[in-house]
């Protein structure tokens, strides 16, 4: 693990290639940084740490260990001990100690800091945060901070604990991902953004239409394919999430920066053609799930 750590400070140390101001740089580097994984987050305090923008930085790391997690189900021997081996592999020699046996099965999560100092009282970017997630399977992994995971396999289970846990959507991260990648070009081209937050109702219509379609076929008496069925309830899924996800600020921001930072030339004919050709494609790629549902 000690590698990918290296390889994240790294990414910050690269040589400016322009002269500016350590606060220039900080602010340039933080554009890149706002809302992105939790790597570059740390990576950006231990290079920047008088930036002001640091207490922002450790408020999305303390956000992100504190989003809703999940629990064991009803371990048994062989499940305690294959965690128990996944937390001391995952952390490998860089901490002393690991979880204590059963641990996970009161709690998501288990925060250490090296050398077996206090934990709550470091920085959040010096403490190691193991968490165990759940799929909407019910499989287990244990993810540390750093997105170094390990997946539990059939051998364990887990479900739901803490309020406002939500299983993760492939479609709806998708479509909120295209979404805010349009956003941020079109923030970046000076062009308004209403086109870009249809998208995202007409991609929410489109998939709701489809649901429909096949639950309409089922009620006439037909049958669908085992994909089809798991197509209805990933789209179920990702309905219910897209009805309470805001934007994603931090892609349509690393977006805009992205665009703004191309030459005029090139910038241009991303806003005048390669913008409006994407929408275009993704507008395209709604229309044609219609032609995708059988008729009852």
């Amino acid at each position: 693990m000690r590698s990918l750590l290296v390889a994240s400070l790294l990414l910050f140390t690269s040589p400016a290639t322009t002269a500016q101001s350590p606060d220039d740089e900080a602010e340039r580097r933080w554009e890149f940084v706002a809302g992105s994984d939790v790597q570059y987050l740390v990576g950006f305090i231990r290079q920047y740490p008088d930036s002001p923008r640091v207490a922002q930085a450790r408020a999305m790391l303390e956000a992100s260990d504190a989003a809703p997690l999940a629990r064991l189900v009803d371990p048994d021997p062989a499940c305690r001990a294959l965690v128990d081996a996944r937390a001391r592999s995952l952390l490998d020699d860089d901490l002393d100690d690991a979880p204590p046996a059963g641990y996970f099965e009161s709690s998501p999560r288990w925060v250490a800091v090296p050398g077996g100092g206090d934990a709550t009282a470091a920085p959040i970017e010096q403490r190691f945060t193991l968490s165990l997630i759940a799929s909407a399977a019910g499989e287990c992994s244990l993810i540390i901070r750093w997105r170094y995971g390990s997946g539990l396999g059939e051998a364990c289970r887990c479900e739901p604990i803490e309020a406002g846990y939500v299983f993760p959507s492939r479609l709806a991260s998708r479509l909120l991902d295209e979404h805010a990648r349009f956003r941020g070009g079109a923030l970046a081209c000076g062009l308004p953004t209403e086109d870009a937050d249809a998208y995202l109702a007409e991609a929410t219509r489109a998939y709701g239409a489809k649901a429909a379609a096949q639950q309409a076929r089922l009620d006439a008496g037909g049958t669908l394919y085992p994909t089809e069925e798991g197509e209805m309830k990933d789209i179920a899924h990702a309905l219910s999430v897209l009805a309470s996800a805001g934007p994603d600020e931090g892609i349509a921001l690393r977006e805009r920066a992205r665009v703004e930072a191309l030459p005029d030339d090139v910038r241009g004919r991303f806003c005048g053609q390669a913008l409006p050709g994407l929408m275009a494609e993704a507008r395209m790629r709604l229309v044609m799930l219609q032609t995708q549902v059988r008729s009852p």
